[in-house]
């Protein structure tokens, strides 16, 4: 047996790993943060610890009873409400301290199943509608399927998922699917159910790589916390001293190879498909690897754990394809993260499992094959209820018009129109010039190099470099009121050369012109100040261009401190025309 000491040890061992997912509160808050654009930072990281806290508050009041409690006919909790059948007591042997150190571990699954939905409906969902759905995910949805797996109807039929794949993330997978279909791409995705929906993100692009990978490194570390834990709970069960350290120390390794498959997989199919290297993509495919070991763990060999990455990489990658073909905006991929990796190792699970404590083994360890209908089965409940549970939460709002945010917020960005708190206070401070940057070097981004070239040569010398140039631009919502056309002074300036591209930019106090050529050299022309008090400009190298006759811009008034929308360039040079 094992003896009091050993439990005790196990039992602190397990509270310290339990303590590293409150750093993958950490790890969700900058992936998602880094890939959003920088107006929304700071709402991402406000969801985030709504939900750790409110979702905290939630599962105290129902979610520890509906979980953990007493068991009735394996379908609810009736006992452990508000905590309260936990108690002091210094003997490791009282079933006490047994359950709190899973009350503690079941709260944080339940954080980390809720704050999947925050990213994948960021930049234009209505915060209210997360926090809402959050509540009753950690009060009440998430408990449910808990106690059906790991003390319920679930678990007696002989599902299995030790540390999670379906339970946690088939789970908050699904609600990622809900969550977009009812609230739709984001502005500059699509514009409207006729329109094209665009296959890369243009301008939607995430604002940082370096905070999205130092997320996905903490989530990464988190990671051995979130399976060991609960390899250990699950091994304090055998009659062997030995047995936890060992299936833990497996379970680390596993984690671990699982990564690297899922990392490496991504990469290169990144590179064959692409061309190039992606350090997102390898974040995703770390992510994925991690998720495909969570049902089986330490108690399959090294090997599956290995296979199991590899299929995650692929996964993702194909369900992110199948989002873009469906016209579904994953504004961080967590769906196919999630949702494609969870199925993925309740399936590896099914094949590779060895059961510590029965003869429920996988169809590859002397099973019967009856594991992998019981996985089937447990992944088509949790998917059902989970899109069912998510549905009736969100679709009220939907059907109010109160799930998305309006037009004007979503374009301005949450974080200075609506939370007053940008998250980089100096681009709002220098005015229209970052934001115009911004836009550049997210959104002209062109795919075919040499052919653009030729394009824009053929542009070029129709236009005659050495003739007078005009920019109309139309500023929607000017602090004038209303909407106003300025045409621009000649902006062609001796320093110019063949081959230039000018591209106008008009704020409250002045006009821009922002000169960038492909040889790499750049030069600002004279600026052409209105009677309001100009303020320094400064140049943006502009060395790829897409659409130079109609590009849309932001800008903001240095003055009012509102976004403004350029809503067309038109330079007046089209090829076909001149």
């Amino acid at each position: 047996m094992v003896s009091a000491n050993t439990d005790g040890a196990v039992y602190l061992t397990v509270l310290s790993m339990v303590a590293t997912l409150v750093i993958m509160m950490a790890g969700f808050a900058l992936l998602e943060a880094g890939s959003v654009r920088s107006k929304n930072a700071s709402s991402i990281v406000l969801k985030n610890l709504f939900n750790a806290t409110l979702g905290t508050v939630a599962f105290f009041l129902l979610g520890a009873g509906i979980s953990l409690g007493e068991s009735w006919n394996g379908i609810i909790g009736t006992s452990n409400f508000l905590f309260l059948d936990i108690s002091f007591d210094q003997d490791t042997e009282n079933s006490s301290t047994s359950l709190a150190v899973s009350t503690f571990t079941v709260l944080l699954f339940s954080l980390t199943a809720s704050t999947i939905l925050s990213g994948a409906i960021a930049e234009r969902a209505a915060i209210m509608g997360y926090i809402v759905w959050l509540f009753f995910s950690n009060l009440l949805f998430y408990p449910l399927i808990s106690h059906w797996a790991y003390a319920g109807w679930l678990g007696d039929f002989g599902f299995v998922d030790v540390a999670g794949s379906g339970t946690v993330h088939v789970y908050g997978g699904v609600s990622c699917l809900v969550g977009i279909y009812l609230i739709g791409p984001r502005i500059g995705r699509q514009e409207d159910h006729s329109s094209a929906f665009r296959k890369d993100l243009g301008n939607l692009i995430g604002h940082s790589v370096v905070l999205a990978s130092l997320g996905a490194i903490l989530l990464f570390f988190g990671f051995f916390g979130f399976n060991g834990s609960s390899s250990l709970l699950l091994a304090l069960t055998l009659e062997n001293d030995n047995a936890a350290y060992y299936y833990y120390a497996t379970c680390s390794l596993n984690t671990l190879l699982g990564a690297a498959g899922g990392s490496l997989c991504t990469m290169a199919l990144t590179f064959a498909t692409e061309k190039r290297w992606s350090v997102i993509e390898a974040n995703m495919g770390l992510l994925s690897g991690c998720i495909s070991v969570c049902a089986g763990v330490g108690f399959m060999p090294s090997y599956a754990a290995l296979l199991g990455g590899i299929l995650a990489g692929f996964s993702y990658h194909g369900m992110k394809l199948a989002l873009i073909k469906l016209k579904l905006d994953d504004s961080v991929n967590a769906a196919p993260v999630h949702l494609g990796s969870g199925a993925v190792g309740l399936l590896i699970c099914a094949l590779f499992y060895n059961d510590p404590v029965g003869d429920n083994n996988g169809v590859l360890q002397g099973g019967n094959g009856s594991l992998l209908y019981k996985q089937l089965v447990g992944f088509v409940v949790i998917a059902v209820f989970s899109a069912f549970t998510t549905f009736l939460v969100l679709y009220p709002f939907k059907y109010y018009g109160l799930i998305r945010a309006s037009e004007n917020l979503e374009s301005n960005g949450f974080d200075k129109n609506y939370m007053k708190e940008p998250a980089y206070p100096e681009i709002y401070a220098k005015g229209d010039f970052i934001l115009f940057r911004e836009y550049l070097h997210t959104n002209l981004q062109f795919k075919k190099y040499k052919e653009d070239s030729k394009k824009f040569n053929a542009w070029n010398s129709k236009a005659n470099i050495n003739s007078a140039s005009y920019l109309d631009i139309q500023v929607c919502g000017s602090s004038t009121g209303g909407g106003k056309n300025y045409q621009s002074q000649n902006s062609r300036t001796s320093s110019m050369k063949a081959g230039d591209f000018v591209v106008e930019g008009l704020s409250c106090s002045n006009f821009t012109a922002a000169v960038g050529s492909q040889n790499g050299e750049s030069t600002i022309p004279s600026n052409h100040n209105s009677h309001h008090n100009s303020y320094e400009s400064q140049v943006s190298q502009i060395s790829d261009f897409e659409q130079p006759d109609n590009i849309v811009v932001e800008c903001a008034d240095p003055e009012m401190m509102q976004l403004k929308r350029l809503q067309k360039v038109d330079t007046g040079m089209d090829p076909q025309k001149n």
